[in-house]
């Protein structure tokens, strides 16, 4: 069956080229119109090879069947049916072009076509009877919301991903007949994408200084730049709309560098053949030195953070060794009250003053450490929360949480032990 679906697709496809007959697919059907007698029978017995219904019309349209046409002069339109399996089978390359442009060019889809197989950001083009696992590219920014447009009907893509070819563009690849038809589609749509405005179909601007007017052929634009020159036009493409965020600034940098390297008085295809991938190693540095300004800003908070993190380690540490020297204090001093009470040489009251007061102590220095703690993470959350979420998660607990977490908790171990020791103090005082 496929060898019969691929004869009949080589035999449509003829026909269409020389001109003899329209045709025009969708993923069910296939009309053919302006078929002449033998054209008829060709078609009759091509059709019955793939075991696909066909309906075949005079200029009345009454219905012809196949031992009839002899006795018609015709034209006849003929449509045939495609089986309703679910599979997105394209027969001709005519009916690839025209489905390619609509918004169903989602999943994948077997050309009759199709040598090499190829994918896009939306669908996977696979020759007939294969396939594989597939998935789209994440959604990009529209370039409608980046490309000015002067005329009333859109001819800027309303989502790049349905022309940004995935992987290499290989020599057998620009070969095939049917990623052909893809890039006589592709390359105008990618033109437009990168424009600064769009006037129509027949020329592109875009901003510099100076500001460059150039035109261009839809229909003849993919066979006047060459394999190289379609690849640089996907590439800058790709990297313009690469990242959503900075899609903007990417597509004003690449469009100033057209804009200053592109030759005057030449078409678009002609220019770009002569600068293609230099506008997007200048667009590329462009870009990088306007991040830098941002990355000095950037490595600025970062050492203002690491300093205040230092500081708060610092005096974590101060505390710890403060409640240490209250603790060994509150130890001695209770040491000294049980041995003054066990040999009755101090007023009882006295020794319970001061096992009181240095049980406050301890207590006050321990609770007013955990508060400053607990006070600094309130803080540090809000730091995270309002000035410092440009930093990635993990770079932000190797430089904040770990040390914080590192130097506070022999503060927490040592706090524990002194609320014990005034507790003991405690309980000596009131005994």
């Amino acid at each position: 069956m496929l060898s019969s679906t691929i004869s009949l697709s080589e035999q449509l496809d003829s026909w269409a080229v020389a001109g003899n007959v329209t045709v025009v697919e969708t993923f069910r059907a296939i009309t053919i119109g302006r078929l002449s007698p033998a054209q008829a029978e060709v078609l009759f017995d091509l059709v019955a090879a793939v075991g696909w219904s066909m309906q075949v019309t005079d200029a009345a349209q009454e219905v012809i069947e196949r031992d009839e046409i002899a006795e018609v002069s015709g034209p006849f339109v003929a449509a045939i049916q495609k089986p309703a399996d679910g599979v997105k089978v394209v027969v001709t390359l005519d009916g690839l072009a025209q489905l390619m442009p609509k918004h169903d060019f989602l999943g994948e889809w077997q050309v009759a076509a199709c040598q090499v197989p190829f994918a896009t950001g939306l669908a996977a083009i696979h020759p007939l009877g294969q396939g594989d696992l597939f998935s789209p590219s994440p959604n990009k920014k529209s370039p409608r919301d980046v490309v000015r447009e002067r005329a009333a009907d859109r001819h800027v893509p309303i989502d790049i991903r349905a022309w940004l070819l995935r992987g290499d563009l290989i020599e057998q690849l620009w070969s095939d007949s049917a990623f052909q038809t893809f890039a006589r589609l592709a390359a105008p749509a990618l033109a437009r994408s990168i424009a600064s405005e769009v006037d129509g179909c027949g020329s592109l601007a875009f901003d510099g200084p100076p500001r460059a007017t150039v035109s261009f052929d839809d229909v003849s634009l993919a066979a006047s730049l060459s394999r190289d020159a379609f690849d640089a036009l996907r590439s800058c493409s790709t990297w313009v709309y690469e990242d959503p965020v900075t899609t903007e600034q990417r597509h004003a940098l690449l469009a100033a560098e057209i804009a200053r390297s592109i030759p005057r008085g030449i078409d678009f295809a002609a220019g770009f053949r002569m600068i293609d991938v230099d506008v997007l190693d200048g667009a590329r540095l462009a870009f990088q030195l306007s991040q830098s300004d941002i990355g000095r800003d950037a490595l600025k908070a970062q050492a203002d953070l690491r300093k205040a993190i230092a500081d708060d380690t610092a005096k974590i540490a101060e505390s710890t060794r403060t409640l240490t020297g209250a603790l060994a204090l509150a130890v001695a001093t209770g040491l000294g009250l049980v041995t003054a009470k066990s040999t009755a040489t101090g007023d009882p009251q006295v020794l319970s003053g001061v096992a009181f007061i240095a049980a406050l102590y301890v207590m006050a220095v321990t609770l007013s450490g955990w508060f400053y703690l607990g006070n600094q993470d309130r803080l540090r959350a809000q730091w995270r929360k309002h000035f410092y979420r440009f930093i990635p998660d993990e770079d932000y607990r190797q430089m904040v949480t770990n040390p914080v977490r590192d130097a506070g908790w022999p503060y927490h171990f040592v706090g524990v032990i002194a609320l014990t020791v005034s507790l003991g103090l405690f309980v000596l005082a009131f005994r």
